[in-house]
């Protein structure tokens, strides 16, 4: 007898429409800023205590009337913002659709999708072309970092060696100075393309 069939009876189908998805589970608020290369959320009306960032859109960790999926997508070293999940797809003279390759790519290069809410469609278009981080509200103060820091500390007598532990802030390195270096620089603006 097939495994399946032993849990067959403990299985059910059932089908919510939106109002009784909304209602019984209201779901969050969602929030987006950008800033003019990235963006991200902060939930429950959270604030976005960062500045230079602005908020774009509003909508729901839940589907609600009017709402549409809004998916970060990404392949390769493109990103889209926005609902049509064949974005990426290459064209079919076949009407196939194949959102699991990405057009103009090698089959190696897989999309990535990532679910970021219900919103009203247009309300945000603005963030159709921008890179995604998902700790953009977060002060770089209250990021603490998991790994041994070699950025030498801002004192008279800079340091050289690692610390013993952690780094309790997240810290960026000085502009490029044109020469090259063994600590690596931290670019938030490198991430507009990538979606890391």
């Amino acid at each position: 007898e097939p495994l399946a069939l032993l849990y067959a009876s403990e299985t059910f189908e059932d089908v919510l429409t939106v109002e009784e998805l909304s209602a019984t589970r209201g779901g969050e608020i969602i929030h987006l800023y950008c800033n003019d290369f990235l963006f991200g959320p902060t939930i429950n009306n959270a604030p976005c205590p960062v500045s230079g960032l602005r908020k774009v859109c509003s909508g729901s960790t839940v589907p609600k009337d009017d709402y549409k999926p809004l998916y970060y997508i990404t392949c390769g070293n493109n990103s889209y913002v926005g609902t049509d999940t064949y974005h990426f797809a290459p064209e079919s003279p076949d009407l196939t659709f194949k959102p699991h390759i990405c057009r103009n790519e090698t089959l190696l290069i897989r999309p990535t999708f990532k679910l970021l809410g219900y919103f009203a469609a247009q309300d945000c278009a603005e963030l159709m072309e921008k890179g995604y981080d998902n700790k953009i509200c977060t002060p770089l103060s209250q990021s603490p970092s998991s790994t041994n820091s070699q950025v030498p500390s801002h004192t008279s007598k800079p340091s050289i060696l690692s610390s013993e532990t952690p780094s309790a802030k997240r810290t960026l390195s000085n502009p490029p100075s044109g020469t090259s270096s063994l600590i690596p620089s931290m670019n938030m603006c490198a991430f507009q393309k990538t979606g890391l």
